[in-house]
């Protein structure tokens, strides 16, 4: 009877264990379901522009409360077709709207004439937001819709800063793209700078009000499901059920 009683005990230990170990399985899969559910609005219109954010690492209660009415409205979009990104660029550096794209540090500048920075996080999952820039390579093509102005830009140089370099967020006196994010998905104080130069710009047709204009690309979701949510439940559950096996038959 107390033999029946220490397995109890160490089995239940065993699956808390575990169940720490998966948390990060956990945030991955609400995070995947909440961008997969989440409706991005595009608008023509640049809106009222408050403050930027001071940006924090996302969190599962972060994921949970994100709704379409507090994300608000995109103002454009990204588009990185040497790595599958296709996200929505919001006016400003919001905690929440983040969480789905990238933010423009300053949306009052003239994309035409100057510097527009673009801001987003590097999770875990580097398929999403930009986690994939660090791959990007001299003379790849990036498609940027911004208001009513459609430019297209080619990568000229990729660098590693620290986050007190602000040199790479100052204006110009030419059209240029920059693109930052973490250097690691994790609290860090390198940045990745990805400098492009404007090599085409078109005035696209006017949009019509709203539209539902930034579409989550279905494949790399359903692949990233799979890789970081269903691969992993799956081997949890198998080393849940062997080890409680063993547990209760050799202990």
């Amino acid at each position: 009877m107390r033999k029946n009683k220490l397995k109890i005990i160490i089995n239940l230990l065993f699956i808390m264990g575990v169940c720490l170990i998966s948390f990060p399985i956990i945030k991955n899969t609400i995070t995947l379901v909440k961008i997969q559910k989440t409706k991005i609005i595009t608008k023509e219109e640049l809106p009222v522009v408050k403050p930027n954010e001071r940006i924090v690492l996302p969190t599962i209660e972060s994921y949970l409360t994100a709704s379409s009415e507090k994300i608000g409205t995109a103002i454009g979009e990204l588009n990185i077709p040497s790595q599958k990104i296709k996200i929505p660029i919001f006016a400003g550096l919001n905690n929440q709207q983040m969480l789905f794209g990238v933010g423009a540090m300053y949306p009052e500048r003239n994309v035409l004439k100057d510097n527009l920075v673009l801001f987003g996080h590097h999770l875990s999952m580097t398929e999403l937001l930009l986690g994939n820039i660090q791959n990007l390579q001299v003379d790849d093509k990036i498609t940027v819709t911004y208001l009513t102005n459609k430019m297209h830009y080619r990568v000229i140089k990729k660098k590693i800063v620290n986050e007190t370099n602000l040199s790479v967020l100052e204006s110009t006196n030419i059209p240029q793209l920059t693109l930052i994010t973490c250097d690691k998905p994790e609290l860090t104080d390198k940045r990745i700078v990805v400098t492009a130069e404007l090599i085409d710009q078109e005035e696209q047709e006017t949009l019509k009000n709203t539209k539902d204009n930034v579409i989550p690309n279905k494949k790399i979701l359903q692949r990233s499901i799979v890789k970081y949510s269903l691969l992993p439940i799956f081997i949890i559950f198998t080393a849940l059920g062997i080890g409680s096996y063993v547990i209760w038959r050799y202990v």
